[in-house]
């Protein structure tokens, strides 16, 4: 299949604003959007938050849950513990969202932090259609590789790590320079289109169902 293989129609973003504040983010907070569901985020992950968050004084990480919240919550009270950290300044779980305020929160947000080793689709591609830069760290497995897939389509490469340690660096760098995060912000929304409306893979797959299924 030519492209990404798929032909995404991107929804409309909603006018009216979402305020972080609603959930206990605060002015001049560096907010990192976490929106995969709970159960892709890994133990042996959760190290990533702490690392990032000594770096980033005023770092958020913004996850979204429904079941599981508060064993999660306690993993990454443990995690940033040994950093001298308070877990409860730094991590925002939300509760689930309308399809509405889930879009406008990822206006608000400043980065995505992709989930490692399961990474994001359509997250991800919510996140690029609200300007987002994107950090990922493409795993082995096709499930681990799905945002890489959608940044090498846009030729962007600066925010895909090869390892943890560089994951941690490009998201903590993202969070200590607002410039930069405006120029990867910059960089998404100058080629995003390449993702979106792009019929190619329609036209091969019907092509290869009359040429190969049909003429049998």
């Amino acid at each position: 299949m030519p492209g990404i293989g798929l032909c995404y129609e991107p929804l409309d973003l909603p006018k009216a604003k979402f305020d972080p504040a609603r959930y206990g983010a605060e002015a001049g907070d560096v907010l990192y959007l976490c929106a995969q569901s709970l159960y892709k985020y890994l133990p042996l992950d959760d190290a990533i938050y702490p690392r990032i968050a000594k770096e980033v004084p005023r770092a958020r990480f913004l996850f979204i849950g429904a079941v599981g919240i508060e064993p999660f919550r306690r993993r990454l009270e443990r995690a940033f513990a040994p950093a001298g950290l308070d877990a409860a300044r730094h991590v925002i779980i939300l509760p689930p969202l309308s399809q509405a305020d889930y879009l406008g929160l990822n206006q608000a947000c400043d980065i995505y932090l992709d989930s490692v080793g399961w990474s994001g689709g359509n997250t991800t591609f919510e996140a690029i259609l609200a300007g987002l830069p994107i950090v990922t760290l493409p795993g082995d497995l096709m499930r681990g590789r799905h945002s890489a897939a959608l940044l090498a389509a846009m030729r962007i490469s600066e925010t895909m790590a090869d390892s943890v340690d560089e994951y941690v660096t490009i998201a903590a760098q993202l969070g200590s320079d607002r410039l930069l995060r405006m120029r990867g912000a910059a960089r998404v929304i100058e080629h995003r289109s390449a993702l979106f409306n792009d019929r190619s893979s329609v036209r091969a797959l019907e092509e290869f169902i009359a040429t190969r299924c049909l003429a049998r």
